[in-house]
Formats: structure tokens, sequence, C-alpha cells
């Protein structure tokens, strides 16, 4: 059942970038992404780009406390997760049978649980959330906090 759960991922995720992007994934299963017209290949999905140069655009907050907490609310906004009740995630974490351990999430994992938040979310709230592009910015995101 994973499998065929991540193969609908693949197909429904395509559909998180536009043209002249396309996004693919590397033999660990971890998405990149490659740029038609620029015939350039990345790690990161074009709206994370956009949302490190607009992070980058806040170090003229003077001070770090304040910097900080502005750059973790943008981040907080863009990838959807202020829409996300602790309880919700709990629920799901129990869902995916991903409770206390030692057992480290592989990607596939990871998209399944981030699809399940996110489908909760827009069940739970009746907002339109694109899930594609928030499961993929999301993933990007721990993939490059917790340097993949």
């Amino acid at each position: 059942m994973p499998v065929l759960k991540f193969i609908w991922f693949l197909c429904v995720c395509t559909g998180s970038v536009q043209i002249p992007w396309e996004r693919s994934i590397s033999p660990n299963k971890v998405p990149y992404y490659i740029n038609h017209q620029a015939q350039t290949t990345c790690w990161d999905h074009p709206k994370m780009t956009e949302l490190y140069q607009a992070l980058a655009d806040l170090n003229n907050i003077k001070f770090s406390a304040y910097r900080t907490a502005m750059k973790l609310r943008r981040v907080q906004k863009a990838l959807r997760l202020d829409l996300v009740a602790l309880s919700s995630l709990v629920e799901v974490f129990r869902e995916q049978e991903l409770q206390q351990g030692e057992h480290v999430m592989d990607v596939v994992e990871m998209i399944h649980g981030l699809t399940a938040l996110y489908e909760r979310q827009e069940e739970e709230r009746s907002i339109l959330v694109n899930i594609p592009l928030c499961v993929d910015m999301c993933l990007n995101w721990l993939l490059n906090v917790y340097d993949r």
C-alpha cells in the first residue's frame, strides 16, 4: 500500500511547479527541480528559493530576536503551518503510526505524513490548500533543516 500512495503522490505533486520547472525524483526519493529554460537543476523548490530571498530581506531588522521571530513567522505562513493545530499534528502522527521512539522517517513517510496533515487542515478548516505545493515546500524545508 505505501508504494501506491507514493505513486499517487508523484502524480499529484508534479503540479507543485509551473513551466519552465519540472519536479523529478532522485534515486533516494528526494525531489529535485529542473528548469528547462535555464537548463539547470536544484534541490530547492522554486517557491522555496523565493522564500529564502524574502527571508534575506528581513536581515535589516536591527534586533536579532525580532529578526528571528519575523523569519520564523514568514516560514510558518508560507508553509501554511499557521493553520495546523497541535492536536491535528498529534492525530496525524498516531494515524501514521509515528509514536515516540528511535524510528527515523524516510522521505516517503514524510510525504505521507505531510499529505495527511494538509488534507486534514483542508477538511477541518474548509480552507483551500494547495496540498502538492505545501507538501513539497514543507518537505524541502525539513530536508534542509535536517540536512538530508
